[in-house]
């Protein structure tokens, strides 16, 4: 996936998975491919062991994708 256009950051949430899986079972009414597109797949636990995300604005990040959502981001 790190190839893929448009992924800024690609995280392991593969610790999550079961927690993630429950979560989107039980929006399953709201989301009815859910089934089709997720839990029907072969490699169901590696759609489910990552997230990915773009970033809206700020500066160009360093290189994509990054594992850190919070890269480039300076407190006061």
């Amino acid at each position: 996936m790190g190839g893929e256009p448009g992924v800024d950051f690609l995280l392991d949430i593969s610790a999550q998975t079961t927690t993630k899986a429950a979560a989107l079972r039980a929006h399953r009414t709201q989301h009815r491919s859910t089934e089709r597109w997720i839990f029907r797949k072969p490699h169901v636990d590696r759609i489910l062991a990552i997230e990915t995300f773009r970033q809206g604005v700020g500066p160009p990040l360093p290189a994509v994708p990054l594992d850190d959502v919070l890269t480039g981001i300076v407190g006061d």
